[in-house]
């Protein structure tokens, strides 16, 4: 099994604003989500979420990618040991 693919989709949406407690804790408002999705030639996807995806969307596509796309999806401790050391070095 290979990665075929990594791809970015961007979701945004605003709620209501809304309160819980004495405090005065407010939830609501504007709200970003990503979901970063790793396609196979198997046609096994698998699925992450980031929270901040404005920032981090166009870096997974552009610097990522090219690293991951050909690997072997299961084998968790290469791309982790791979993209920690990138991670080292982007600092």
């Amino acid at each position: 099994m290979k990665i075929t693919n990594l791809k970015v989709d961007v979701f945004d949406w605003s709620t209501d604003q809304w309160q819980v407690g004495l405090k005065h804790m407010r939830f609501g408002g504007k709200k970003e989500l990503s979901v970063v999705t790793v396609e196979t030639d198997e046609g096994i996807e698998g699925n992450a979420f980031l929270s901040r995806p404005k920032h981090s969307a166009p870096g997974l596509i552009e610097f990522l990618k090219p690293i991951v796309v050909g690997r072997n999806p299961q084998d968790i401790g290469a791309l982790w040991w791979e993209l920690w050391k990138m991670n080292r070095t982007a600092n």
